[in-house]
């Protein structure tokens, strides 16, 4: 899901995670269709003048820019969307680089809607938030959860959000401050969740 520029600077596409390629670390193995991805992003990119659409041109820690990539030309493709839409990434929502999102978000549930690319491999599918112990072997690893809010609650100036009824057994998400004021900035307040799906 990153890019080499010519110019030597590193993007990330904003928004967005394709499947990971093995690393470089011992034991670690390439998520499934990682090499289809590659290949997808390869197809839009390889040789191609780019521009950047940028919320900052703050690096990462690793030295990478996060953006939002389009083909310079007169019919250039938006990547970021096309990589989604083709189900070669999914969305990622975080705090920075929201811009685009709601057509990030339209894109992949079509794709998903659609089975494309990675929505055709049960390993990307949809995890249910209620079965607890179908995810402990998924810990660490970026999933999409659904279910039934069951509980709500705030401590020390974090929202709880509970899957089940023993919060200690079950699944429960985490919002902190910076993350609520997104949600209300919207016109939701997550602890009005309770008895919903999400």
């Amino acid at each position: 899901n990153t890019l080499l520029l010519d110019s030597g600077i590193v993007v990330r596409l904003g928004g967005s995670r394709a499947p990971l390629p093995a690393g470089r670390r011992a034991g670690t193995t390439a998520e499934p269709d990682a090499d289809a991805a590659k290949a997808a992003l390869g197809a839009l990119v390889l040789k191609q003048p780019v521009r950047l659409g940028l919320d900052d041109e703050e690096t990462d820690r690793y030295g990478h820019m996060e953006a939002q990539v389009f083909i310079d030309a007169p019919d250039g493709a938006w990547v970021n969307q096309q990589m989604v839409a083709r189900g070669f990434a999914r969305v990622v929502p975080l705090p920075k680089g929201r811009r685009c999102l709601d057509e990030l978000i339209a894109a992949e549930a079509t794709a998903r809607a659609n089975g494309l690319g990675i929505w055709a491999d049960p390993y990307y599918s949809v995890r249910d938030a209620g079965d607890p112990a179908a995810l402990a072997d998924r810990e660490g690893r970026y999933e999409l959860i659904e279910g039934e809010v069951v509980g709500t609650g705030e401590s020390r100036g974090r929202l709880y959000l509970d899957f089940g009824r023993v919060w200690k057994d079950d699944v429960t998400a985490t919002i902190d401050q910076k993350a609520r004021a997104l949600f209300v900035a919207t016109g939701l307040d997550p602890l009005s969740l309770k008895g919903e799906r999400v």
